[in-house]
This record gives C-alpha cells, structure tokens and sequence, in this order.
C-alpha cells in the first residue's frame, strides 16, 4: 500500500518508464506492477469506485490489485489498458507527477473523512441501542414517511439548520432573519412530530432566530430521512433516493424549501437599461469535498428540469480559508428570466420577500400579501410543502 510521496514518486517513474512516457499500453505491466493501477486512476483524478464502473471490475477488487493482494487475469488486464488508452486519448490530459500527487492527497483526505465518519456511526451504536432499531422510530411518524411535507423539511435544515448527534446531545436547530419562517417551521413540527421547539434570539441588535427541537427519536428519524448530521460545509451532500424517486409534489417541496433558504432572486441593470433577473442558488463546500458539491449542485438542476426550468452551468468559486485552516469553494448555478414561468408555477418562494420580488419579475401585480392577483386563495404553502396551485 502506498503510504507516502516517495513511494508514490517512484511508483510513478516506474509505469512512466514501462510504458514509454504513458504511450505504449501493455497488459504485461499490470501483470508485473499491479500496483500501476494507482497511478493511472490518479491520473484521471477518479475514485476507485468511480473506476470499478469504468473498467467493469468490483471496487474490492480493485482494492485487492493496488495494493497487491490479488493479480489480474490476463483478460483484465487487456480489458483494462485498452480502456486506460481510450480514456487518455479522448480526455487529452496532461500527465504529470504534480497532478497525480495532488490528486493522491485529495483522495486520502477523502478516506480520512470517510473513516471518522464509520467511526462516529459506531460510536453512536454503542452509545444508542436505538440506532441499530432505526426501523422502530420510523414507524413513531409513519404517516410522515415520503410526504411533501418532510421533503421540504429536510431541505430547510440542510439549507438553513443544523443536526447534531452524540452522546450528550440530539437535538435539530433553524435560523432565520423572518421570525415568521422560526414560527412556521414549529407549526409545521408541532402537527407532524407533537414537538414543540425552544426559540431564541441570537443576539442583541440581531434579527435572526434560531429554534431548537431536541430529542433523540426526532434526530434519528431526521437523520434517516436526508437531514445531513453536523457541519455541512464538510460533509457529503446528496438528494435523499426517496426525493429523487418521488411525486412532482414531492420534488416541488424539496426544491422550495432549499431555494428558501440557499437561493436569492435579483436583477442587474444592462447596458441597454432593461433589466436582467436570475435566481441564484449557492452552497459553501470543502475544497477537497469539490466532486461530491458539483454532483450534487447538477442533481438539483436535474430535478429542476423535472419541471421545464433549465438553468446555467454550476459555477466553482473561491471561497474562504476557516479557522481551522481548511479551504471553501462555492458552488451556483442560475436560472434566467425565461425559466421564472414554470419556477413560479412549480415551485415558488415561501419567503415573502423573494416571492414577491418573483411576482414584480413576472409583472403579475401584488397583493400586500404578496400574492399575485388572481391567484386562488388557498392553504399557505408553507404548511402545505408546495405551490398550492401548482398543476400537478
């Protein structure tokens, strides 16, 4: 196993040199050194799960070559630098020592997180008998299972919230700037979960509030559900499969909920004097988490396009260096002006001040609620999880 930079150094000018400067491609170096498959997966800066899906061979097995467990058979091994030689061809990448370590570095941090993680569930099997009894609390909110109304609440707190589990604490936290989003969200859990949250301000001069729900039932069954646990700038993200897998109404109120909290709708002045409206949608992420936020970023316009909205490319931007000395990307992508039709007829704001500057985009007129006119006066969507007069 690869356990260092000279190791990995040589490793390297060994298949550089057995394959004539990464030209000439032959089963036999896979026979000799399996270990070369290290270098040539951190030459396309890929997982080896992502390679087991490439090359056809089982992510185990994968594991068992490189560090020398298992051989290949001579069949995979042609199979395999036939598709190395195709993938360097079609890519044109540019191979270098520097690019293969930075990206050896990057999965090794990957790893790190991904033990501590296994750890941390093992910790909280030994603490918790009820974690491994996970099936137990579903059944406490069964009738909330697969519901619109749970679908926007995961978003929420993975937007704007906060989920902590461990040994001295279970508890799940919101913030918001509107005091009436910090009440809607305690309605929203008092009818599906009986829980009644605690509210406090955060600090003087501040408009922002944060409500807190504890008990370790709720946080478990949150937990199941898609609610990622502690800091979310360091943790992966993806869409829950029941989300992905659900109803329109279902997508619909994920969508909302995580553009309520993590997107912006505005317009910038052009050259011509006419406006230019886009709603924005950003999230903070580790630089070394950068893969997983641009997958998940993508599943978010996927789900968009569920509904008719196209939207931009994501965009990679600089973020800040924490405290604790690592580095943030932001991830965004946008939607233009042509898709805010379907926007508002699919998905739409709850926040007052975001649906209303929606409204003034389309020129549909308001209400001082903020409503456009002519719509039906039904339900608040925020009890309801979706646009309630969405044709669904």
């Amino acid at each position: 196993m690869i356990k260092n930079k000279e190791e990995i150094y040589n490793l390297f000018n060994e298949t550089k040199e057995l394959t004539n400067n990464f030209k000439n491609f032959k089963p036999a170096l896979l026979k000799e050194i399996p270990s070369s498959l290290i270098i040539f997966r951190y030459i396309f800066g890929i997982s080896q799960k992502e390679f087991s899906k490439i090359i056809n061979i089982s992510c185990t097995h994968i594991c068992d070559v490189e560090n020398e467990k298992e051989r290949l058979s001579q069949e995979s091994a042609k199979k395999i630098m036939i598709k190395i030689k195709i993938l360097l061809e079609n890519n044109k990448i540019q191979i270098s020592f520097e690019s293969v370590y930075n990206n050896y570095e990057k999965y090794m941090k990957l790893n790190q997180l991904t033990k501590e993680r296994a750890k941390e569930i093992r910790k909280l099997r030994k603490n918790y008998p009820n974690f491994i009894k996970i099936e137990e609390v579903l059944k406490l909110w069964n009738n909330v299972l697969n519901t619109p109304r749970l679908a926007r609440i995961v978003a929420q707190i993975n937007g704007d919230g906060h989920l902590q589990l461990d040994k001295d604490r279970a508890l799940t936290s919101f913030n918001s700037n509107n005091f009436y989003e910090i009440e809607d969200i305690n309605k929203e859990f008092k009818d599906l979960f009986g829980i009644k949250g605690i509210i406090y301000k955060n600090y003087k001069g501040s408009n922002q509030h944060k409500i807190f729900f504890s008990g370790k039932k709720l946080t478990l069954f949150l937990l199941k559900n898609g609610v990622i646990k502690g800091n979310k700038t360091n943790q992966y993200s993806n869409i829950p499969e029941w989300i992905v897998k659900g109803d329109r109404k279902i997508k619909s109120a994920y969508l909302k909920g995580f553009y309520d909290t993590e997107g912006s709708i505005y317009s910038t002045k052009q050259n011509n004097g006419k406006k230019r409206w886009r709603i924005n949608l950003i999230q903070a992420k580790n630089i070394i988490l950068k893969d997983n936020g641009i997958k998940y970023m993508e599943s978010v316009r996927s789900l968009l396009k569920d509904f008719k909205i196209e939207s931009s490319p994501v965009n990679v931007n600089k973020g800040n260096i924490r405290k604790d000395g690592s580095k943030t990307i932001f991830l965004r992508f946008n939607i233009e002006k042509k898709g805010f039709d379907n926007f508002y007829k699919y998905i739409g704001f709850d926040n007052q001040k975001k649906q209303e500057r929606l409204i003034a985009s389309l020129n549909l007129g308001a209400s001082p609620s903020g409503k456009a006119r002519g719509c039906n006066s039904m339900q608040s969507p925020r009890i309801l999880g979706s646009n309630p007069s969405a044709p669904f």
